[in-house]
């Protein structure tokens, strides 16, 4: 997590993995799509090449999370971000503005991946497989053991240790040089 930061080179693998995962699932009928995370603490140093990386990819089966963490001026990343020269692939969020609300963070994150996947299929000219038809009797029903709860903590001694309801206890005790 030093500087410079360039995300270049893992744009270009990441949409060379995701171009051929679709060119298999597709010759057996199916659909893949790609969601590259990355997480910083630095703004992007190559903007340029950043540019032109993700031009290259918005043809891909991808979508791409930039999640920065940390006071560093993320300026360069909404120009990024904002960018509109191309199918819109990349999303930028900014940890600190989300990081005491999880929820929020998870829908800022999350939010823009679904219209970027339809997109990218529509475009592509790749409608959705039909629905899976399942008559009643083919649901397979296994009766499941009742819910089992255990309660994890630490012993006096900082060992791991497990509770359950039915009294049982477990110990972890390390083996030295851990």
């Amino acid at each position: 997590m030093s500087g410079p930061t360039s995300f270049t080179q893992v744009i270009d693998t990441a949409s060379s993995f995701a171009t051929k995962a679709q060119e298999e699932a597709n010759q057996e009928g199916k659909m893949k799509y790609g969601i590259l995370l990355i997480i910083t603490n630095g703004t992007v140093s190559d903007v340029d090449e950043t540019l032109a990386s993700l031009e290259k990819a918005s043809d891909a089966p991808l979508s791409i999370v930039v999640v920065c963490v940390g006071d560093n001026d993320f300026t360069a990343m909404n120009e990024l971000d904002d960018q509109r020269s191309y199918r819109d692939i990349l999303q930028f969020v900014e940890f600190n503005a989300h990081k005491h609300d999880s929820n929020s963070l998870t829908q800022a994150t999350l939010n823009e991946i679904p219209g970027q996947l339809v997109g990218y299929f529509q475009r592509n000219g790749i409608n959705p497989s039909p629905p899976v038809q399942v008559a009643e009797d083919e649901i397979l029903y296994v009766q499941q053991q009742e819910d089992i709860n255990l309660n994890f903590g630490f012993d006096p001694n900082g060992n791991i240790s497990v509770a359950g309801d039915s009294g049982a206890y477990a110990s972890y005790v390390p083996p030295s040089g851990y």
